[in-house]
């Protein structure tokens, strides 16, 4: 008897710490957000596949570890891991994720422009130069069209 205590009480554990895994990985996604920003609907897609994902993974446990049988204070645990996440470590994990999204945001753009700079330049050499002779024939076309 003391052992399926042991056991239950170690899968009250587990189900704790991954309620709590589940928002950390909720949070690394939205600091991802906030260094990358995109659209509302890939954000939508993208909370939608993580949920289902998040389901699965909680499913799974349930049926490795206890037969999918679904009991009452596993589920309570993995809220209670949620919330206790959120109340306590949500705010310091996603400012830490968020900078470093950002950082790497920076750091991303700052190597293209290092890239397409040199392109750049040329791209703007190359439009003075059509558009000078550009304006030549132009002034040609005008020439003969006024003589006429």
């Amino acid at each position: 008897m003391h052992t399926v205590i042991a056991a239950e009480a170690l899968f009250f554990v587990l189900a704790f710490a991954k309620g709590a895994g589940i928002m950390l990985g909720y949070d690394i996604l939205r600091a991802f957000r906030r260094g990358f920003p995109h659209g509302g609907r890939l954000v939508a897609a993208e909370d939608f596949f993580y949920w289902v994902f998040a389901w699965i993974f909680v499913f799974l446990m349930f049926r490795d570890r206890n037969y999918g049988q679904i009991r009452g204070y596993v589920l309570a645990a993995l809220i209670l891991g949620m919330l206790l996440y959120i109340l306590l470590l949500s705010r310091r994990i996603l400012l830490v994720f968020s900078t470093f999204f950002g950082f790497l945001s920076r750091m991303i753009a700052g190597l293209f422009r290092l890239i397409l700079m040199p392109a750049g330049k040329s791209v703007k050499k190359l439009r003075k130069m059509v558009r000078k002779a550009l304006k030549k024939k132009i002034k040609q076309v005008r020439m003969v069209i006024v003589k006429k």
